[in-house]
C-alpha cells in the first residue's frame, strides 16, 4: 500500500530486489557488524529503505525511445550533450551517472518525449533552457551498457 503523503518512486525490478536485499541484511544484522555503521545511521537507512520500498512501483520501460523513468537519456541541454538516468537515484547503484527525477524541471519538460523532440524548461535562476532529445534507452544497470 502506498503512503498518500510520499511521492511514488519508480524502480526497476533489479533495483527493487537490490534494495530489498539491503534492507533484509540491515534488519538481520542490527546487532552484528551493521551496527558498526552506528546505531543512528543504521536506523536511518532502515527507515529510508522501508519508506522507499513502501512507496515504490516496479517499472521496466519499453525500448520505444520514450523518455520515462528507467530510461538512460542522451540530450542536448543548452548546447551541451549530456547523458543521465530518468528516475530515482535508487535505480542506479553506480555513482558515475547523473539522475533526474521526472518531477525535476528538466525531467518534467522532457517526460513522454522522443528523440528529435524539443522542449524548454526554466532553471532555478529563471533562465529558459532548451533541450533536444537525442536518444532514450532502457537503463540496463550501467551507463555504458544501455
Amino acid at each position: 500500500m502506498l503512503s498518500t503523503n510520499a511521492p511514488i518512486s519508480w524502480l526497476t525490478q533489479q533495483s527493487h530486489d537490490r534494495l530489498k536485499t539491503e534492507l533484509d541484511l540491515l534488519l538481520d544484522k542490527r546487532s552484528d557488524e551493521a551496527i558498526a555503521l552506528g546505531p543512528e545511521a543504521l536506523e536511518t537507512r532502515i527507515r529510508q529503505l522501508t519508506a522507499l520500498l513502501k512507496n515504490s512501483r516496479v517499472h521496466s520501460p519499453d525500448d520505444d525511445g520514450v523518455v520515462e523513468p528507467g530510461m538512460l537519456v542522451e540530450a542536448e541541454v543548452a548546447g551541451d550533450i549530456v547523458r543521465f538516468l530518468m528516475g530515482s537515484r535508487e535505480i542506479s547503484d553506480h555513482g558515475n551517472i547523473d539522475v533526474f527525477s521526472e518531477k525535476s524541471p528538466l525531467g518534467a519538460a522532457i517526460y513522454g518525449r522522443k528523440p528529435g523532440e524539443r522542449a524548454t524548461y526554466t532553471a532555478p535562476s529563471g533562465r529558459a533552457i532548451d533541450v533536444v532529445i537525442l536518444s532514450a534507452k532502457p537503463f540496463l544497470g550501467d551507463a555504458a551498457g544501455a
